[in-house]
């Protein structure tokens, strides 16, 4: 089971002290030690109490077990991506490995990226928009692929200033993005994992068919179901060169990983 960075500040209590006509804040915290500020240095106090993960119940679909987190906004995401064969009502999902025929599709399919099985292992599949959008549900029952209204939720979260990630620069995507040079390429910046998101470079299958940025550790893209235009879709990137969320939009063509959320 992964373990999840909490942080929490617990404050005991808050007392005045004079000394010497000064007059002091102590803070006295829970291990011991006693902060004191004098009151003349202090011009407003703000709790806040930071963000937070709890492991979730996880769900166990088409044979494999998927661990999840619950956060603090009462969200519960996958901490892994999607790798699942079938719809929720057992229906085959089709892996269309050929590139002419993936680009001349108009229903669901997925892929390894690079058409390279061991692939999965860390980075699950490559699914079209037209997988996500079907109404059989490419994620398990109880679960469905996030609107960007989710993603927009889960990513003011982590940072209140980011505007649902419209804003740039924000915080979001080092939070949510693994930590280490394992798969990322450096420098992986900002990344600290601290709500257990583990999000990982999958790469991606262009709306032409071309693979892209497959084991090289450079960035991740993410379904919405929310549609940007007529036929276009919004996605979630995460890079390796950049600790922000950045949103996109694509074409149901391509293939993108999927995190799936709790109803």
């Amino acid at each position: 089971m992964k373990a999840f960075k909490i942080i929490v500040l617990t404050i005991c209590f808050i007392s005045t002290l004079a000394v010497e006509a000064q007059i002091n804040m102590n803070i006295y915290q829970t291990n011991g030690n006693v902060i004191q500020i004098p009151l003349s240095n202090i011009d407003s106090i703000t709790y806040t109490e930071g963000i937070a993960s709890s492991p979730g119940t996880g769900v166990t679909f088409d044979g494999y077990t998927y661990p999840s987190i619950v956060l603090g906004n009462g969200q519960e995401w996958m901490s892994e991506n999607l790798r699942s064969t079938v719809y929720a009502n057992g229906d085959p999902i089709q892996n269309v490995p050929d590139s002419a025929q993936w680009t001349n599709l108009g229903t669901g399919a997925w892929v390894h990226c690079d058409n390279n099985s061991q692939n999965e292992t860390q980075f699950g599949k490559l699914y079209n928009g037209f997988a996500i959008l079907d109404s059989r549900n490419v994620c398990p029952n109880g679960w469905h692929v996030p609107t960007l209204t989710e993603w927009s939720t889960l990513i003011n979260y982590i940072d209140p200033n980011a505007n649902g990630g419209t804003t740039l620069p924000n915080g979001a995507g080092g939070v949510l993005k693994s930590v280490g040079l394992q798969y990322w390429q450096s420098p992986n910046t900002g990344a600290t994992n601290e709500l257990g998101f583990s999000g990982l470079p999958g790469g991606l299958r262009q709306s032409d068919a071309n693979f892209g940025d497959c084991n090289v550790g450079f960035s991740g893209y993410w379904w919405t179901t929310s549609e940007y235009s007529t036929n276009i879709y919004w996605n979630i990137v995460l890079v390796a060169n950049e600790t922000s969320v950045i949103i996109s939009q694509n074409y149901p063509s391509s293939g993108f990983s999927v995190r799936c959320i709790k109803d």
